[in-house]
């Protein structure tokens, strides 16, 4: 899979992820906030694609930077109550598992050649 067809995957996923977002906000209890652990893990399916870790990796970023935006819009519209420290560690737990994955990965690649 190249880099256009990436770019066109996440053309196709980032809106999906926002309806998913406003829909998980409006149907759970946003004192309980777990929506916010499954919308900070989304972004590791992209990782479908192993043989190009570090665009699945690129692609993360991109995806938690944007979850980061649309919190900020939400927060702003009163969506929901903004936790910016804990927003910051979802995110960073995103990206440290996508990190500790890509790293599993290649060690495996690595030990079975």
């Amino acid at each position: 899979m190249d880099f256009i067809w990436l770019l066109g995957l996440l053309a196709i996923y980032i809106p999906i992820q926002m309806c998913i977002d406003a829909y998980i906000v409006y149907r759970t209890d946003v004192q309980q906030k777990g929506c916010d652990y499954l919308l900070a893990f989304l972004p590791l399916l992209t990782f479908a694609y192993p043989e190009h870790y570090l665009y699945s990796f690129i692609s993360l970023v991109l995806i938690v930077l944007y979850g980061i935006s649309l919190r900020y819009y939400a927060a702003f519209n009163d969506w929901l109550d903004f936790d910016q420290d804990r927003l910051a560690g979802l995110c960073l737990g995103g990206l440290g598992v996508g990190g500790i994955m890509i790293t599993a990965s290649l060690i495996y690649q690595f030990l079975q050649h």
